[in-house]
């Protein structure tokens, strides 16, 4: 990845009933720029670790607009995908959908105010 963004964008998400605040880092990938977002915990013991990968990256998805979606990695939790729904980084509803090694994934674009966000930092924004 290059162009990582520092963080500065944070969501919290309920994971087994317990709150967990993430900070959202952005970078593009090297090998066809598209979107890649990884989350840190934000606070406690473990603040700064990496938490998950939001996205994942595959050649195989065409993609007619690669700059602002994500392609949500099949691994992540639902609420984590939630919280960036509710925390205004991704749109409220799935933009398409694909299947990455047999597993279905949702594809989001990210709100105007994500999309900016992470423009403004890689200098691919609108």
């Amino acid at each position: 990845m290059t162009n990582t963004i520092t963080p500065n964008w944070t969501v919290t998400a309920t994971i087994d009933g317990e709150a967990i605040a993430l900070d959202v880092s952005a970078a593009r990938y090297t090998t066809n720029n598209r979107l890649a977002v990884q989350l840190y915990v934000a606070e406690g013991e473990d603040a700064g670790e990496l938490y998950d990968d939001l996205t994942i990256n595959s050649d195989d998805i065409i993609l007619f607009d690669a700059d602002n979606v994500a392609v949500i990695n099949p691994n992540i939790n639902d609420s984590v995908v939630q919280a960036m729904i509710d925390g205004g980084f991704l749109e409220a509803e799935p933009f398409g959908g694909c299947a990455i090694g047999g597993r279905p994934t949702a594809i989001y674009e990210l709100t105007d105010k994500a999309w900016d966000w992470v423009g403004e930092r890689t200098n691919s924004g609108q």
